[in-house]
């Protein structure tokens, strides 16, 4: 079964993602950027994963550029960055206990798909879910 996205509000523009870049001193990886130009705020119609400590977790809503602070990229990086997620990731989506799904910025590991769990502290607060964001989406069901 395919997955579809329903976009929940606007969609964003290249511009736009530039100007998000450029005030997050960020670069996406190509793969998620373009998710964010082709859906930005989103929901998946397939959204469970396992997490490598094989919980079955689920994505209710992919961030994007939006005016809805509490679905905007930007609020969501300041939020994650205070409640102690590292710089090196952004927080692209959550589920819906309030656990985050994120996105690593930086060498080694680029573009990987992250779970932080906020019950957990330490080491077992993070968990890599997947490689790629592409690979991410492909292990929805």
């Amino acid at each position: 079964m395919d997955n579809n996205f329903k976009s929940l509000f606007e969609l964003t523009d290249e511009q736009s993602v530039n100007n998000f870049e450029q005030r997050m001193e960020i670069i996406l990886p190509l793969e998620y950027r373009k998710f964010l130009l082709k859906y930005n705020v989103s929901m998946p119609s397939l959204r469970c994963f396992k997490t490598e400590r094989n919980i079955i977790e689920s994505i209710e809503v992919f961030f994007g550029l939006t005016s809805k602070k509490h679905l905007d990229l930007i609020q969501n990086r300041v939020r994650g960055i205070v409640n102690d997620i590292p710089r090196v990731f952004l927080v692209i989506g959550e589920d819906g206990g309030g656990n985050k799904i994120c996105i690593k910025l930086t060498d080694p590991e680029n573009g990987s798909i992250w779970f932080f769990d906020h019950e957990e502290v330490g080491d077992k607060r993070a968990s890599k879910i997947s490689n790629s964001f592409t690979g991410f989406i492909n292990m929805l069901h």
